[in-house]
């Protein structure tokens, strides 16, 4: 399926790429990788900021596309589009839909759900997918990426 599939299925909604809040949604996504990595925090929050990360990373790549997620699993279709718009492989995006999971069950269901190990490779993996949305931009939307290299 392809973007334009998932609009006709209801699934996104079309918008006017808007370079100031994708630079915003790019500024908050390093923001929230180097947060992330903040030893002190608990687990759950240092994995829940790395997950903020890879949303805001995927959002601006959507926006970019001309595209927003609809209210239907907003956050799957977000993380999900990573595939359409950077290319990212599928296996990665079955990785960010368990991440996906894994963050809900320890915001809302149980507390103490998320290991060293989880937290560390999410962190890991935000900042390499912030890295390869900002390396598309470059290549697909030059002037979002010429503005987000002046915020830096």
């Amino acid at each position: 399926m392809s973007l334009q599939s998932w609009f006709k299925n209801g699934w996104l909604r079309k918008q006017e790429p808007n370079c100031r809040q994708i630079v915003q949604s790019l500024e908050a996504s390093i923001r929230d990788v180097e947060a992330s990595q903040h030893s002190q925090l608990p687990l759950e929050w240092q994995f829940s900021i790395a997950y903020n990360a890879i949303l805001q990373a995927a959002t601006a790549a959507l926006s970019a596309s001309g595209y927003r997620a609809s209210r239907d699993s907003p956050h799957y279709r977000i993380l999900k589009s990573l595939s359409h718009t950077i290319g990212l492989p599928n296996s990665t995006v079955d990785v960010l839909d368990k991440y996906r999971k894994k963050r809900h069950e320890s915001v809302y269901e149980k507390v103490g759900a998320v290991s060293q190990n989880e937290a560390e490779s999410i962190i890991k993996l935000a900042q390499e997918i912030h890295e390869l949305v900002v390396e598309w931009m470059k290549r697909e939307h030059k002037e979002i990426a010429a503005e987000f290299s002046k915020k830096r």
